[in-house]
């Protein structure tokens, strides 16, 4: 199973059908790593996240996540930048 950096907390989480995400973020260095598991398989990392303070940047799209699509994509985003935020993920 993928473990997050020790200098990084646990932000938050959701699910969407099979797949269930993990974000887990550093306040202070401005990065985080979001990991999917998709049914029974393990825990993988798929993104590194970028921001400072409140203000989303961007990811890396890593393993599995590289070869989803532009929408599956976009409603992780969204996601991750509304944790990011400091909101609820949009289901």
């Amino acid at each position: 199973m993928a473990r997050p950096p020790i200098r990084m907390d646990y932000a938050g989480g959701w699910e969407d059908g099979r797949e269930a995400f993990t974000l887990h973020l550093d306040r202070e260095q401005g990065d985080g790593c979001l990991y999917l598991r998709e049914g029974f398989t393990d825990e993988e990392e798929i993104a590194t996240v970028y921001f400072s303070g409140a203000v989303f940047h961007g990811v890396i799209w890593r393993g599995l996540a590289s070869s989803r699509g532009a929408e599956w994509k976009s409603t992780q985003l969204a996601r991750v930048a509304a944790v990011v935020t400091g909101q609820s993920p949009p289901q």
